[in-house]
Parts: structure tokens; C-alpha cells; sequence
């Protein structure tokens, strides 16, 4: 249930204009300073988990695990996504709020 609340609230960001998908547009919104919340896949590559994960720590961006890049894809209109970036601080502030929520239960469970 809160998965699609997730991916709803990414959806409903990127139909707003505030989301930043794939990996040249994040490290774009990253590196300007307009990124707030960075979402990857947790399928993705050791690599490039790595290499966000760096670059978002550097900037000061939280960063996030969450679903497969299947799901962040769909949730984009794209087939497949291994990251997203929210570029709309109340937008990356609820979905982190929700992120939380689904991690806690995850963990309870």
C-alpha cells in the first residue's frame, strides 16, 4: 500500500515538473543545487549506487533506496529508471516522510 503512495507521489512530481529522471539529469540537479531528495533503484549497479550515493553525500542531498527500476520507471512514463532526483523541497519532504513510514513497517514486519 504505501509502495504506491510512493510511486504515486512520484508520479503526481513528475507531472508537476519537479522531478529530475535518469542519471545525466540527476547529477545535473544535483550539482546545481536544485536537487533535494535523490531516489535510486535498489537494483541498480554497485557502481553507480556508488557513485550517486558519493556525489549526493558531497553536495549534501538526501539520498534514498526504494523499489526496482522497473517501478520507478512506470511511476516515470519510462520503462525502466535507476534514479530520480525531487527538485521540489515540500514534494522531497512528504515522499521522504512516506519513505520512512514504509522502511518502519518493512523492518516491524
Amino acid at each position: 500500500m504505501s509502495q504506491d503512495r510512493i510511486l504515486s507521489s512520484i508520479s503526481l512530481c513528475k507531472k508537476a515538473g519537479f522531478l529530475a529522471c535518469g542519471e545525466f539529469q540527476v547529477d545535473e540537479a544535483v550539482k546545481s543545487g536544485h536537487g533535494h531528495l535523490v531516489i535510486v533503484a535498489k537494483d541498480i549497479g554497485s557502481r553507480v549506487k556508488k557513485d550517486v550515493t558519493d556525489m549526493c553525500n558531497y553536495y549534501g542531498v538526501e539520498i534514498r533506496e526504494y523499489g526496482d527500476r522497473q517501478a520507478l520507471g512506470r511511476a516515470c512514463g519510462k520503462e525502466y529508471l535507476s534514479q530520480v532526483c525531487i527538485l521540489d523541497k515540500k514534494f522531497s519532504e512528504n515522499i521522504s516522510k512516506k519513505l520512512e513510514v514504509s522502511n518502519g513497517k518493512n523492518e516491524n514486519s
